[in-house]
């Protein structure tokens, strides 16, 4: 920060950041900028809490409440994320295949190949970009080192819970 103040602490914009931030001794123009801005990110946190709360009871009607079902079974996605992919996508049985839906997506990687040579590039992100952003962000809870052992204990506890959106998923028909 500006003034040579420096947070002591690993992670920003937690509680204790905040409360750090709000603790600092500042003249008092730049006491009453920084208590703006703090007051501003306490509007904005309410705000999104709200929205969440009001993706939530839209998730459990009717309308969405199968297909919503299906996605939450996925680790790492909860309500903001199917509601997003819903809401782009509306109908998921135009897809034949999961490959058509990750292309789809734009997730499908992209080839530069010329006669016995093969190259493979990064992903062609040609597709839905709300629905690729939406994924990516949501798969940091997925990405561990450990991942086809969690895989399985995942799919016997899904296999578990009688979600059918993993199997659905695993086998390319939703």
């Amino acid at each position: 920060m500006r003034f040579g103040h420096h947070y002591p602490g690993k992670s920003k914009w937690i509680p204790a950041h905040i409360k750090w931030l709000k603790e600092l001794e500042l003249s008092d123009m730049y006491r009453e900028i920084l208590d703006e801005y703090l007051s501003q990110l306490e509007i904005l946190t309410e705000k999104i809490e709200r929205f969440k709360y009001r993706l939530e009871e839209l998730s459990q009607k009717e309308t969405y409440n199968e297909k919503i079902g299906q996605l939450r079974c996925i680790k790492g996605i909860d309500t903001t994320a199917p509601m997003t992919m819903h809401a782009e996508t509306s109908d998921f049985d135009r897809f034949p295949t999961a490959n058509a839906f990750a292309s789809y997506c734009g997730l499908t990687p992209g080839e530069d190949s010329s006669g016995e040579s093969y190259h493979r590039l990064s992903i062609t992100k040609q597709g839905n970009s709300m629905i690729r952003t939406t994924l990516i962000e949501a798969q940091p809870g997925t990405c561990k080192r450990d991942y086809r052992q969690k895989r399985q204990k995942s799919e016997i506890k899904t296999e578990r819970s009688g979600c059918k959106g993993y199997r659905l998923c695993r086998q390319g028909s939703y």
